[in-house]
């Protein structure tokens, strides 16, 4: 009986070991370790301890059952294997664990592997090689001993080999104190090079980086796993082409290490902005009529980020401003320094329209934004030039014409008349008068030519499709209203407001049609009866 109990317990106890396939490995070089657990049924895979010359990563897990028959009874077993990539990372002596597991009572050890790291042959060391920096801008320098909070950093990796890799795979490297940005996708260049007569084929990747967190930050060692022909011939089936077999070589950067720092006391207007930008507000003209809008194009770019960045408002008198949805991006732009590099860019758009409601000069004043330069370490302002418009009087096309037909009314026209009393052969008297009026008829059909082209320029409101050039129409017909019913000599909204208050708040509305992105469907049912 005791012997039953004995047997009972062995079958069913917790264990665990490691399948390795060598314990020699050369700097760089990986194998694929498995850690078998049975008995114990684990909710993650455990950490395997490794020495400093070692790095592990985890592959994944497989379950397997399997079934004992023990003095006529049929147990279950479950078993669980963890794969690892065991790469050298440096030369010396090494150990693979000791490891310890367990669950609700059940456990199971494994003991210590040692493991030989030797370094890399001169041969190794020429047919393929890794590095990793961290780029700020102008500095090119391999690592940067400190960086200030919220500027945008590249992170530059570079593989080198002069053999032909049958696959290759990157595993980019963790982040503390920094984060990648979003919204901008790594940026990869692949080609080759001549070196002592060989070909050097060259993979370099860029990644965005922002500094988010004051303190120590680190960036782990980025890793190339690459499998390379090893010179065998390998049968995949008779269906099948002979191909070479591939042996794993794993290649890591250094590990870089350095302090981000928090930014220096603020001045009071500080934007929050950290980088290096340019800044530009230009019109798209400088000489309007009264109701018409200058639209301001707004914009910023830089080696920083403008995600949740927005313009100043405007601060000007007898105006009306509209401003259109920012546009936002996220690009690459390539440097030329002592070396090429790539470089995260942000930029920011707007367009800004600005309808006077006085006519005179209007004095824009300058965009000032104040921003941190890590680059120079300091806060620095950043200002645009002032902008004058000049602002004329508002249409006055159809009053031209009538002052033009008031003063030919008021000139005294003097008609030439024949002799009193001719002599010899002469014309008829009538003839004498007509020389005179050639003028007049010039006049006429010069008028007549002016109101046919206005008419043609001027479709009918109803034809029109476009919610912009309906508006336009709409609020010309309204100046020329306005001027013609009160007297004006130009359009004034202020006075329409006093005489007209629906006409104004309709003319208001238009305007934002035209420039401030007001739909038409809401002019329509605020003001349907007037349309």
């Amino acid at each position: 009986m005791v012997m039953i109990v004995l047997l009972f317990g062995w079958a069913f106890a917790a264990s665990a070991h490691l399948i390795m396939q060598r314990h020699q490995l050369e700097v760089g070089q990986s194998m694929v370790v498995e850690l078998r657990v049975s008995g114990i049924d684990l909710a993650s895979a455990p950490i395997l301890p490794a020495g400093p010359g070692l790095n592990t990563e985890f592959k994944g897990t497989t379950n397997s059952t399997k079934i004992s028959i023990v003095n006529g009874r049929q147990q279950v077993i479950q078993e669980q294997a963890f794969r690892y990539l065991i790469s050298g990372v440096k030369e010396g002596e090494w150990y693979i664990g000791p490891l310890q597991l367990g669950v609700k009572g059940r456990s199971a050890a494994i003991k210590p592997e040692r493991i030989f790291v030797f370094p890399k042959s001169e041969e190794e060391q020429k047919n393929a090689s890794v590095e990793a920096d961290l780029i700020r801008g102008t500095d090119q320098s391999k690592a940067l001993d400190k960086i200030y909070e919220g500027e945008l950093l590249s992170y530059h990796f570079t593989y080198q080999r002069r053999l032909r890799n049958i696959s290759t795979d990157w595993r980019p490297p963790s982040l503390k104190g920094l984060t990648l940005l979003d919204g901008l996708d790594p940026k990869q260049e692949n080609y080759s090079i001549y070196d002592d007569g060989a070909t050097v084929n060259i993979d370099e990747i860029w990644l965005p980086i922002k500094a988010e967190q004051a303190g120590i930050y680190r960036i782990a060692p980025a890793k190339i796993v690459a499998t390379i022909p090893d010179g065998r011939q390998r049968n995949r089936g008779i269906f099948s082409f002979f191909s070479n077999s591939g042996t794993q070589r794993s290649y890591l950067t250094e590990e870089m290490r350095g302090l981000v720092l928090t930014l220096p006391e603020a001045p009071d207007d500080f934007s929050g902005l950290v980088g290096d930008f340019e800044l530009r507000q230009q019109p798209d003209r400088r000489k309007i009529r009264l109701g018409e809008a200058v639209t301001l194009q707004l914009e910023m770019k830089g080696r920083g980020d403008l995600r949740s960045y927005r313009f100043p408002s405007l601060e000007v008198q007898n105006v009306r401003t509209y401003d259109e949805k920012a546009s936002r991006s996220l690009s690459w732009i390539k440097n030329r320094g002592e070396r090429s590099v790539y470089m995260p860019q942000a930029s920011l758009r707007q367009e800004r329209s600005i309808v006077p409601l006085k006519e005179g000069t209007l004095e824009i004043a300058p965009l000032n934004v104040v921003v941190f330069d890590p680059d120079q370490e300091r806060y620095v302002q950043l200002h645009t030039e002032p902008i004058q418009i000049t602002v004329l009087p508002g249409e006055g096309g159809d009053l031209d014409i009538e002052l033009f037909s008031q003063e030919t009314e008021s000139q005294d026209i003097s008609i030439s008349t024949a002799p009193a009393q001719p002599k010899g052969r002469f014309l008829p008297v009538w003839i004498w008068a007509v020389p005179p009026l050639f003028p007049l008829f010039a006049l006429g059909n010069k008028w007549r030519k002016t109101k046919r082209a206005q008419k043609a320029k001027e479709p009918e409101l109803d034809d029109l499709s476009d919610p912009k050039e309906r508006a336009a129409s709409f609020m010309r017909k309204i100046r020329k209203e306005s001027t013609e019913r009160y007297g004006w000599t130009d359009f004034q909204l202020e006075l329409l407001k006093e005489r007209d208050s629906e006409r104004a708040e309709f003319y208001i509305a238009l305007e934002k049609i035209l420039y401030g992105g007001m739909s038409w469907e809401d002019v329509e049912q605020a003001y349907g009866e007037e349309l």
